[in-house]
């Protein structure tokens, strides 16, 4: 399993406090995210690798937060698309 950075552990707890401000169960999370209360759960306490950035998305939307996504660096090749 992936080491997880300060940043990122710090985003996922800053992503759980929104749910826990919205009075939002882990099951009420799994179910708007389609996933088992037990993923959502590995993804909160940090026992997976699995905070990828559509699972970050997916659970900002269930937990009614506005996530942005910022691209800060620069593309390699003009022609690849995104």
């Amino acid at each position: 399993m992936a080491q997880r950075t300060p940043e990122v552990v710090d985003f996922i707890d800053k992503l759980v406090a929104v749910r826990k401000r919205g009075g939002l169960t882990q099951g009420e999370v799994a179910l708007r995210m389609g996933l088992s209360k037990s993923a959502v759960c590995n993804l909160e306490t940090r026992r997976t690798s699995g905070m990828t950035l559509r699972n970050a998305l997916r659970y900002a939307d269930a937990v009614g937060a506005d996530l942005q996504v910022q691209w800060l660096g620069e593309w390699d090749d003009e022609e690849e698309e995104f």
